[in-house]
């Protein structure tokens, strides 16, 4: 009788799986991803707290002054889009400031190799798209008699700023192009990622305080 030898069983890494076909994927070689260190389930008071601030900020305290301020007072129009710039922007500007502390003071909330003033590519961008809005915002509310289009323009100036870079970050991922500087905790030279993933590292990693061994696994995954 021939003597039979046990071969080993082929073995995959990541890395060598063909992702453009979808022919070899992870679950069809039996392979498992990388857990990730969070829990919608452990966490639903306070995405339930979030969102309703959110909401509030958004949407219903705009629309909650404006109306009665408009329509049933007799305040001139300018005096009426001041109340409403004041009040625009206040929960989501209070919640900036906490996470740029956080982000000044604990380094498990910074991005690998940031320094103290290093915040996350998201955090500067979500700045920058904020700012674009508020300027429009006291620009049209400041005359006598405001710019109504130009006030109306605020949020979908915001919208159409972070759905740009978020874009332009699909098409370089897409390209498999470099980093032309440092993002986040992804190296300057790497492939780019598309603009959700910082999204979701910063939201998970800063806003529910996983810290840095989320940013990790996530990486990993």
């Amino acid at each position: 009788m021939a003597d039979t030898v046990n071969k080993p069983a082929p073995t995959h890494s990541l890395s060598s799986l063909n992702n453009g076909s979808g022919t070899s994927s992870p679950s069809r070689l039996g392979l498992e991803l990388p857990k990730l260190p969070y829990s919608l389930r452990e966490h639903t008071k306070n995405i339930a707290i979030i969102w309703t601030l959110l909401a509030l900020d958004a949407a219903i305290m705009p629309l909650a002054l404006f109306y009665p301020l408009w329509y049933a007072t007799s305040l001139e129009p300018a005096y009426t889009f001041g109340i409403m710039t004041g009040v625009f922007g206040i929960i989501s500007g209070s919640e900036w400031v906490y996470e740029s502390r956080q982000s000044m003071k604990k380094e498990d909330m910074r991005p690998f190799g940031g320094t103290r003033n290093g915040f996350n590519f998201f955090h500067i961008s979500y700045s920058t798209g904020y700012f674009i809005s508020m300027v429009e915002l006291i620009l049209g509310a400041a005359p006598h008699h405001p710019f109504i289009r130009l006030c109306a323009m605020s949020a979908p100036s915001f919208i159409l700023f972070s759905d740009g870079e978020h874009l332009l970050f699909h098409i370089l991922s897409a390209l498999n192009l470099p980093n032309p500087c440092k993002i986040s905790s992804q190296l300057k030279g790497a492939p780019v990622r598309p603009g959700t993933y910082m999204v979701i590292e910063y939201a998970i990693a800063v806003d529910t305080g996983a810290g840095r061994a989320y940013r990790k696994a996530l990486n990993d995954r």
